[in-house]
């Protein structure tokens, strides 16, 4: 009985664990709960050309680029704003994949 009781325990552990990283940055559960491959300011927008520049570098957007953000899972890439914090994803040579809208107030530090 006791030994079912720290199992217990220790599965509920585990579970606030994984969910802490995304909940401590108040980041919504379909942000990755592992972290982010990259993440910068926007710097600017060309949706005609599908490149985007993060961090003064730029990047092609792929034709499936999909954008989360902070309020719904999917929102369209003519949503996004310069200055924005960002969070994403490449596949190949500077070819993003999936981009991630931050909040304002989010710490970058220990996280990629």
């Amino acid at each position: 009985m006791r030994i079912m009781l720290n199992l217990r325990r220790l599965a509920a552990i585990a579970l606030l664990c994984i969910a802490g990283v995304a909940t401590a940055q108040n980041l919504p559960s379909y942000y990755p709960a592992e972290g982010f491959q990259r993440t910068g300011i926007l710097d600017a927008i060309i949706l005609q050309e599908r490149r985007i520049v993060v961090n003064d570098i730029p990047y092609v957007l792929s034709d499936n680029a999909i954008a989360h953000g902070l309020n719904a899972y999917s929102v369209p890439l003519s949503q996004l704003r310069i200055g924005s914090s960002v969070a994403f994803k490449t596949a190949g040579h500077k070819q993003i994949v999936e981009l991630w809208v931050l909040p304002r107030n989010y710490n970058r530090r220990g996280r990629r």
